[in-house]
């Protein structure tokens, strides 16, 4: 019996069926998909799941606590009402974005480690320089300029990580000290990152 399965995996596989989906098939799937994430929320205990180590650091996917809990049923159920607006939609592709955004939003949500927030929150964030784009030739400056701060802040957000678990032998996403520049560097990359500046 499969214990937890990680909400983000209904927004990916959505985002991989979407651009051969047509018909009826397609509200189906765009609204099913979030839906089924939602619900699944419902049959999660808090835990600790899909934990394992590589290179000496535990790696936690799924950490269920009763905060993360609260921010998953806000974004799935965001998804659900973002895919209702989204019916009209005519381009693949901008869903599929979409759908990868949602994923990775998750993803950080349950994040129970460093490397794993790392890597969802890369995700989210290169997807959202495609719906960016996806305004338009005139959102093709702003992706570009969004583009370069977020990489700018995934680099300081990379380079803290790297230097917080050298110092601490750990990758757990806890309280981070504000002392030293691990703790500095990754709260300058989540400030750029999310816009702050």
């Amino acid at each position: 019996m499969i214990e937890w399965v990680h909400p983000a995996l209904f927004f990916f596989a959505a985002a991989a069926i979407i651009p051969f989906v047509k018909g009826w098939g397609k509200p189906i799937i765009l609204l099913g998909f979030p839906a089924l994430a939602f619900f699944s929320l419902m049959f999660f205990s808090e835990a600790n799941y899909g934990a394992f180590t590589i290179g000496g650091f535990e790696v936690v996917f799924g950490r269920v606590d009763k905060l993360s809990s609260v921010f998953a049923y806000v974004f799935t159920l965001m998804g659900v009402v973002g895919m209702v607006y989204g019916l009209h939609i005519k381009q693949k592709g901008e869903r599929v974005a979409a759908f990868v955004y949602g994923g990775g939003a998750l993803g950080v949500v349950f994040a129970g480690d460093l490397l794993s927030l790392f890597v969802f929150w890369e995700i989210m964030a290169f997807s959202s320089v495609f719906l960016v784009w996806y305004g338009g030739k005139q959102s093709e400056a702003p992706g570009l300029r969004y583009l370069l701060v977020h990489t700018f802040g995934g680099v300081c957000l990379l380079g803290g990580i790297i230097i917080f678990a050298v110092q601490t032998g750990s990758l757990a996403f806890n309280a981070i000290p504000a002392a030293g520049l691990g703790g500095w560097l990754i709260l300058i990359g989540f400030l750029l990152n999310a816009g702050a500046p």
